[in-house]
């Protein structure tokens, strides 16, 4: 009687770990395979503007113009990024000159402790976000 116990507890064992392994090969089969951010954008980017050049029915000497007018907008719209990101580095450095001028000595000392300890948290979180980008992002922040 024991042993029939352990035959079919031994089975029902082996059933849910054969059914746990074929679920995460089943996973890693499926999992979409991480792309490049810039990359999948691009491709986006493109496809949009395949659809909207077979919709409209564009001539070469027009898809040459609606390439010039995406490239342009694509350079404007990065140089407003920067311009803004400017600005407010600005605005954060205006701000801790007044919150300064609101302290005494031993707090302005504090206050500016703090704040180191909170760029260098900053700086890291930064580095690991770029650490994780793929080989070409890697290497356009090197410079190369």
């Amino acid at each position: 009687m024991k042993l029939n116990k352990s035959i079919k507890s031994l089975s029902v064992l082996l059933f849910a770990l054969f059914f746990a392994a074929a679920t995460a090969q089943a996973q890693r089969e499926t999992a979409p395979a991480k792309k490049d951010r810039t990359t999948g954008a691009e491709m986006k980017s493109k496809k949009k503007a395949e659809s909207m050049e077979d919709e409209l029915k564009l001539t070469p000497e027009q898809k040459a113009k609606f390439k010039k007018a995406d490239d342009e907008y694509k350079a404007k719209s990065k140089a407003a990024k920067s311009a803004r990101k400017e600005d407010m580095a600005q605005m954060r450095e205006e701000r801790k000159r007044a919150h300064k001028a609101a302290l005494n000595a031993d707090q302005a000392a504090r206050y500016d402790e703090i704040m180191a300890r909170k760029e260098a948290k900053e700086a890291q979180k930064q580095y690991k976000k770029s650490s994780k980008k793929g080989p070409k992002a890697k290497k356009e922040q090197r410079g190369e």
